[in-house]
C-alpha cells in the first residue's frame, strides 16, 4: 500500500523532484562536472581556471559562452544546459582542438 507522504518523500531524497523541476525547464543535456571539465577544459584556456573547485571552473566555461545564465544551470553535482549551447560548446571546442593541433603540428615539423 502507498502512503502518498512516504512517496513524495522518497522522490524528493533521491532528487527525483530536483530533475523533473529541471527537466520541465528545458535541460536535456546534463554531464557531471568532472566530464564536463574533461570535455571541455581546453575552452577554459584564458579562464585562468587553476586553483578553482571543479563546479565554479564549469560555470566560468559555460559563463563564457551563455553570461545570461539563460541556457545553462548548475546543479549539485552536474551541469544542466539546452541542446542549442551543447551544440556551441561543441563547435567551439572542435575549433579549440583543431588550433591546438596546429601549434602542435608546427613545434614538430
Amino acid at each position: 500500500k502507498f502512503v502518498p507522504q512516504m512517496v513524495l518523500n522518497q522522490l524528493k531524497y533521491s532528487g527525483m523532484m530536483e530533475t523533473v523541476r529541471i527537466r520541465r525547464l528545458g535541460y536535456p543535456v546534463r554531464r557531471t562536472f568532472d566530464d564536463f571539465l574533461f570535455r571541455y577544459n581546453v575552452l577554459g584556456r584564458n579562464l585562468h581556471l587553476e586553483g578553482k573547485e571543479v563546479p565554479q571552473s564549469c560555470a566560468a566555461i559555460m559563463h563564457k559562452h551563455d553570461s545570461s545564465r539563460k541556457d545553462w544551470q548548475t546543479g549539485k553535482t552536474k551541469m544542466f544546459y539546452r541542446e542549442s549551447l551543447e551544440r556551441l560548446l561543441e563547435r567551439e571546442r572542435d575549433n579549440a582542438l583543431r588550433d591546438v593541433c596546429r601549434i602542435i603540428y608546427y613545434f614538430i615539423l
